[in-house]
């Protein structure tokens, strides 16, 4: 039986509608998953950015940064109770965020550790370095980078080295440059009585069982290059020497640093602003693997 001409015109508009259909739906389908992709690094970076430290100077946390050639993002990590004002945040890592920057370096800077009143560095290490590990995610999705280094001050260097351990960190990171952190405890009243408080300066006594596991087996992780930073006049890490690191030392460097000369804060307290301890973390950074231990820093910064 034959059909009519607007009968056949009805089955190719038919037809036509549900073909016009099934490549949208393929397109809708394509897009989802190309979106899918492309939206895990926003992802990435908008959950670092959450953790980042406020009050910094504008060098870092700058998440428009592109690194230099050749040169990886810096992550700083604070230490205990981080910086109680803002201005202190200012003033701990402007120093070294204006000579790293100089650098041609994207610098980062994360809160971690954060109890319900507000004090910084105070939670399980443990967590905190779950934390830095969804931060330096964000850092490297922002600047495309493969691998960060690393800068801890003080318990900053535990979570760092809990971060490198115990949450595959290894793989992201070229350089850790610890500054006065309690590898192996601290042993100050003030500490003793902040055990009772903190979880995260129970964890720093000696001999406690954080640190027992995160030294078991060696203290440095394969593939990382480690300088470690120590200065004889630290009155809140003692024994002073609980700073250095255990290893082999083309891995490793271990580094005395004099306090800044004349000045009547404590030594431990400005060990982010001291200009030898900068020089130091400048020439870490700059080494193919730890830092040279025959460097010598000057006088200045220049």
């Amino acid at each position: 039986m034959s059909r009519s001409p607007s009968s056949r015109a009805s089955r190719t508009r038919r037809v036509t509608a549900i073909s016009l259909t099934s490549l949208l739906a393929a397109t809708a389908a394509l897009t989802g998953l190309t979106g899918t992709a492309s939206a895990a690094p926003t992802s990435a970076v908008a959950k670092a950015q959450k953790l980042a430290l406020s009050g910094v100077i504008s060098e870092i946390n700058d998440w428009s940064c592109e690194p230099s050639e050749g040169q990886e993002p810096v992550v700083l990590i604070h230490g205990t109770f981080g910086f109680k004002k803002a201005a202190q945040a200012r003033d701990r890592w402007s120093v070294m965020g204006r000579v790293l920057k100089d650098e041609g370096r994207c610098l980062y800077a994360l809160e971690y550790g954060t109890n319900w009143l507000g004090t910084m560095g105070v939670k399980d290490i443990r967590d905190s370095a779950k934390q830095l590990a969804t931060f330096v995610d964000g850092v490297k999705a922002a600047t495309n980078a493969s691998k960060v280094d690393l800068v801890g001050y003080s318990q900053g260097g535990l979570v760092a080295r809990s971060y490198l351990k115990d949450r595959d960190g290894a793989r992201s990171v070229d350089d850790l440059v610890t500054l006065g952190t309690p590898n192996r405890g601290t042993d100050t009243t003030s500490a003793w009585w902040g055990s009772w408080v903190y979880k995260a300066v129970d964890q720093m006594m000696p001999d406690s069982d954080f640190l027992k596991k995160l030294n078991k087996g060696g203290e440095l992780m394969p593939g990382v290059s480690y300088t470690a930073l120590a200065t004889p006049e630290d009155g809140v890490v003692t024994p002073f020497t609980s700073a250095y690191l255990h290893g082999p030392t083309e891995q490793l460097t271990n580094a005395t640093v004099p306090s800044i000369p004349g000045s009547d804060e404590e030594p431990h307290t400005e060990f982010c602003a001291n200009p030898a301890a900068v020089q130091w973390v400048r020439e870490a950074l700059r080494s193919p693997g730890p830092a040279n231990p025959y460097f010598k820093p000057v006088g200045t910064l220049a």
